[in-house]
């Protein structure tokens, strides 16, 4: 979870994602859906900060040492 930022455990991002899922089928049966209106926002998103741009955190290594060095700096920070 350190190295990749996320802040949600897996158990509650599955709670989440079903959550939404149900609160998108309820509002298919809405008069507002047809309009797109109304739509419920996603808690998973919200749990997840979706869209915040993580693409520019993206690391490469040559060799193991180097991913093992990253990852050891990594998780001091975070720890």
């Amino acid at each position: 979870m350190i190295m990749t930022g996320t802040k949600v455990e897996t158990d509650t991002a599955l709670l989440a994602a079903a959550v939404d899922r149900l609160s998108m089928l309820v509002w298919a049966k809405t008069k507002d859906a047809p309009k797109g209106r109304n739509k419920p926002k996603s808690i998973l998103g919200y749990l997840t900060n979706e869209g915040r741009g993580k693409s520019d955190d993206l690391m490469a290594f040559d060799n193991a040492e180097d991913f093992e060095a990253a990852r050891k700096r990594i998780i001091q920070k975070g720890g």
